[in-house]
């Protein structure tokens, strides 16, 4: 996903949670390159939930609805066999047309997400005419506030089958390409350190042909999956069997990449540094040393610890910048996270107190000696250092 296709999604989505008439966007792309997570961030944006469907595991009554016999006294007088009791068939409201106008009731819209629809079948291709043209299924129509969005591959290996033209005119269909620097600077950055670290150094693997075979490929979505595993490992397993585990995500030879580099970002010893108050010379660092030593501030646990961080800072202001726009990042999903309810540690929300200017000694548990230490201790020029953030950024 790039920002163009970003910023045309959200427009679409919002158009139609207005009620607008515009086509449903179809984005279509080779697999794990965040179409359905896009999808996802900008109905959070807009503060209204998702129903997501997986096209592949839903039946044709899901779209349809079931049929049920009713009375139909109407009728009599056409049966043929002169019997009296006559019934007629009536079909149920389609159960996604009941969660999506029942969540658009809720939230004041929704959106749905049609996801694979690439490996749908015909029949079931068929219900979708009238849904992405008028808005409705059968005899119920859907919400005015209701968005749809589907996604697709365009490939053979992930199951590609032919789509009838009459639902692709019923919607705009979107090429999705990989923007490796939007989507570092995006999801990327979020992830784990070993991920993040290793995807910023080597942008080319960001990305993989599929194969058919059982080998894994690498993509967005599969490094997503690897960081969420490696999150819940800890650090000296990751380093026995880091190989062992990149492989269930990516290709082999990605994998013995990526050990390698687990294996460098292990030799670093970011907790030796921070508790030996070591302070780099960053002047004879080089570009990828720079890179990887932003990930520090995941080490800075006690509020002690935060002093260290300041005097890193104040060091590196005087010559690299390149240290100073990583790092930024860091302290960014730190801040978003604090805000979001998530724990951080106590020397990451003195360091983003102090950026902010509301840190307050009283309210941790300190010794005279740290209290002393942290209440001396700042952000020699916090002016520069903001604007070496913002000229990073832009």
């Amino acid at each position: 996903m790039n920002n163009t296709v970003m910023q045309l999604l959200k427009v679409n989505i919002k158009a139609q949670l207005e009620n607008k008439k515009v086509l449903p966007i179809c984005l279509k792309s080779k697999p794990g390159l965040g179409k359905s997570s896009s999808v996802r961030t900008i109905a959070n944006e807009l503060k209204v939930p998702t129903v997501e469907i997986s096209m592949p595991q839903k039946n044709l009554s899901f779209f349809s609805g079931i049929p049920q016999f009713i009375a139909s006294e109407e009728m009599n007088k056409y049966k043929i066999d002169g019997l009296t009791q006559t019934e007629v068939t009536e079909w149920t409201a389609p159960e996604l047309v009941v969660r999506a106008n029942l969540e658009a009731e809720k939230h004041g819209g929704c959106v749905i997400l049609l996801d694979d629809i690439h490996k749908v079948n015909r029949s079931t291709q068929a219900v979708l005419y009238e849904l992405l043209l008028d808005r409705r299924m059968g005899q119920y129509r859907l919400h005015d506030n209701v968005a749809i969005v589907l996604t697709m591959n365009d490939s053979e290996a992930a199951g590609m089958q032919m789509m009838d033209t009459p639902v692709k005119d019923r919607m705009q269909l979107i090429d999705v390409e990989l923007n490796s620097e939007y989507w570092i600077d995006n999801f990327g950055s979020k992830l784990n350190m070993y991920v993040s670290s290793f995807v910023r150094k080597n942008p080319n693997y960001i990305s993989e042909e599929e194969t058919e075979d059982l080998e894994s490929s690498a993509s967005p979505r599969s490094w997503e999956y690897l960081s969420n595993m490696l999150d819940v490992l800890d650090s000296k397993f990751i380093s026995k069997n880091a190989i062992m585990i990149a492989k269930g995500f990516v290709s082999n030879d990605v994998a013995r990449e990526f050990n390698k580099h687990v294996q460098y970002v292990n030799s670093i010893n970011f907790e030796e540094k921070v508790a030996k108050q070591n302070i780099p010379n960053f002047k004879d660092m080089d570009f990828i040393d720079e890179i990887l030593y932003s990930y520090i501030f995941n080490y800075i646990i006690k509020p002690i610890d935060a002093k260290y961080m300041l005097d890193l800072i104040n060091t590196a202001l005087e010559s690299n910048d390149t240290f100073i726009g990583f790092l930024s990042a860091e302290m960014a999903n730190k801040y978003s996270q604090n805000i979001n309810g998530e724990e951080i540690t106590k020397g990451q929300q003195i360091v983003l107190e102090k950026l902010m200017g509301t840190f307050d000694s009283t309210k941790y548990k300190l010794s005279k000696k740290d209290e002393k230490a942290l209440n001396t201790s700042d952000f020699k020029d916090k002016k520069t250092f903001l604007k070496k953030i913002s000229d990073y950024i832009l």
